[in-house]
């Protein structure tokens, strides 16, 4: 009996159900793969500007690098949220996550995109980390914003969590519009990958729920617990 409050103790402790472990490593693969395979792939191909008049009136604001970076950390407690609630709820993000990938690689690769970012000035503490951006990340692979998808992704799927309050769901929506606006206001995409991000964002969710995506984990879970035995 007290083995058994233990293993429930020790449970409730971890940060994360074990059920999540398969999918989060595969999707870090596939994320990898996706945006930085694709730019070894696609270096020497031509590239193509899709920027608007919309975009030479939006102004560069260094100050937004602040929530551009936070993305990571909203996508982070996201996650882990979503994660937490059930598995299959958790399998079907990360499958519709999977399908995502898959979408951006091949878009990547027939139609690269690039931008002309304008010149950076300043000596204050946002343009110092957005010119160390700029340096890491290089204006390519922009249609569709991944920020963009994965954030959207994160908050349809936290309308779902029942297990998490309203303001979670509030925070989710209002995080994924501020990540929207900071993407073109350090120039990191134009306004159009925006729109595209929410866009297949939307198609992924609807291929995972038709095609039962969540069963690619299930499968993988099935076969690796054969070998187990």
């Amino acid at each position: 009996m007290k083995t058994e409050i233990r293993a429930v103790e020790t449970k409730k402790r971890l940060p994360l159900p074990a059920y999540s472990i398969l999918p989060l490593v595969v999707t870090v693969i596939c994320h990898t793969l996706c945006y930085s395979g694709s730019k070894l792939i696609n270096v020497h191909f031509p590239h193509h500007e899709i920027h608007s008049a919309l975009d030479a009136a939006i102004p560069l604001v260094p100050e937004w690098v602040i929530v551009y970076v936070g993305t990571f950390f909203f996508w982070m407690v996201g996650l882990v949220m979503i994660m937490r609630e059930d598995k299959a709820l958790c399998y079907e993000l990360f499958s519709a996550l999977v399908i995502s990938y898959a979408v951006c690689f091949v878009i990547f690769l027939v139609y690269p995109t690039t931008m002309e970012r304008p010149e950076l000035s300043g000596s204050g503490y946002a343009s110092q980390l957005l010119g160390v951006l700029w340096q890491i990340d290089t204006p390519t692979n922009l249609f569709p914003s991944m920020h963009c998808l994965l954030s959207w992704l994160v908050f349809r799927a936290s309308l779902r969590c029942k297990k998490t309050n309203t303001f979670f769901k509030v925070l989710s929506f209002v995080a994924s519009v501020l990540i929207f606006a900071s993407v073109v206001l350090v120039k990191q995409h134009v306004f159009v990958d925006i729109i595209g991000g929410v866009f297949f964002a939307e198609l992924v969710l609807f291929l995972a729920k038709k095609l039962h995506g969540e069963n690619f984990f299930y499968n993988i879970e099935k076969k690796l617990l054969k070998k187990s035995l």
